[in-house]
């Protein structure tokens, strides 16, 4: 047990980087501003996104970032500009391709944006499709499938979909697909085309919520709540308006199995809700979402903080792992890849030795990582220091 403790720390420290830490503070007690990590924005479209053959196509191109290299500034620089002269704090991206298609962008530049985003805005060819204008089966095929891309790298993205203004071309020449027709006609089509995509823009997955809360008088919370799936289990206490959870999931049907439904027992679960003391005091509250992750998350984030001295955020930060073991998922039917699921930072030298050990590698992108610590540290002055995970879509604040 004590070997792998000090593998753990020793991967921990491996990769541990400095990080501004905030504090959760009232009446008396020194107040520091929590640094929130900017929202990160990402355009993916054509000529139209670059705004080509204008002059905001290079339009304050350094305060954006432009994947390909090329120097655009565009509508991305546009919204960069609006979005600060609004107090928003956020970093914006683009790449972009001039007459192609989201699948162009798919097919040949996504290893450009392989990583979590926060929001990703999609613009595709102006008629649908290049060779069959108003045809929208490549359109919803594309939006999938990037959809898809970037909801695995963060279950919480925001994905909106743009479109390119009418052409008049396309209505007075006789070759074009709305000859004839009203201007508005190619809006329309485009916008019923959207309405088939499948359901990735808002769709937003939720399960467990982790909070904790330290007041001024040192009174914490550590709180973990998780209906299991969708609705729960379906059935409502009462007239109450509260959902039951279905955990009941969680048993296994196999004879012999430690966590075997029977009469008796208490079925096994993943909640940690954590408090952690230090001669009677309260020392730390942490937590997560995650299911079999919690645990493995919790274990490391508490190492960099006391074997590592980590402040919160640095040691939410740092780069994380996990193991999953094949049959042991925590729902039934109780699947699991058995493979060790670990952040890219730790470097190919120490995933090339994992490797070589016998582990299975799933190597995920920066911050990519499975769970979304939340944490409170109590300084023996009485000063709280927090840390939230930015692989996700939590928060921290002081009053």
């Amino acid at each position: 047990m004590m070997t792998r403790m000090r593998l753990l720390a020793t991967m921990l420290a491996m990769a541990l980087a400095s990080h501004t830490a905030a504090a959760d503070a009232k009446g008396g007690v020194q107040q520091i501003a929590v640094a929130a990590p900017p929202r990160t924005i990402l355009f993916l479209g054509n000529s139209f996104t670059q705004g080509a053959h204008s002059a905001v196509r290079n339009w304050h191109a350094h305060r954006v970032t432009d994947l390909n290299r090329e120097g655009y500034g565009g509508v991305p620089a546009l919204f960069k500009e609006f979005a600060d002269e609004s107090g928003l704090n956020y970093a914006v991206s683009l790449e972009t391709q001039g007459g192609q298609s989201l699948t162009f962008h798919y097919d040949q530049r996504r290893q450009l944006f392989d990583r979590p985003w926060d929001a990703v805005v999609l613009q595709e060819y102006s008629t649908l499709d290049r060779d069959r204008p108003g045809d929208p089966a490549a359109y919803i095929r594309a939006v999938g499938l990037l959809g898809t891309f970037f909801r695995a790298r963060n279950p919480a993205v925001r994905v909106h979909l743009t479109a390119t203004w009418s052409r008049a071309d396309l209505t007075y020449l006789t070759a074009g697909r709305w000859y004839g027709r009203p201007i508005a006609a190619m809006a329309d089509d485009l916008r019923r085309a959207a309405d088939h995509l499948p359901p990735v823009a808002e769709a937003a997955e939720g399960d467990t919520t982790y909070f904790t809360v330290v007041d001024a008088d040192g009174n914490c919370v550590s709180g973990i709540q998780s209906l299991n799936s969708g609705f729960g289990s379906g059935v409502m206490a009462g007239d109450t308006g509260v959902l039951l959870n279905n955990r009941m999931a969680y048993w296994h049907l196999a004879k012999g199995h430690a966590n075997r439904l029977q009469p008796g027992k208490r079925v096994r679960h993943t909640m940690n809700a954590a408090m952690v003391f230090k001669d009677g005091k309260l020392w730390a509250s942490l937590g997560t979402p995650g299911a079999d992750n919690q645990v493995q998350v919790n274990a490391q984030v508490l190492t960099a903080m006391i074997d590592l001295g980590a402040d919160p955020q640095t040691a939410v930060e740092s780069p994380r792992w996990t193991s999953s073991q094949a049959g042991q998922g925590a729902n039934w039917p109780h699947e699991g890849d058995g493979k060790l699921t670990i952040e890219a930072d730790f470097g190919d030298a120490t995933l090339a030795d994992l490797a070589g050990r016998g582990h299975a590698i799933n190597k995920v992108a920066h911050l990519a990582g499975p769970c979304a610590m939340q944490t409170i540290r109590v300084l023996d002055n009485g000063l709280r220091m927090v840390g939230s995970d930015p692989r996700r879509d939590g928060w921290a604040g002081a009053y």
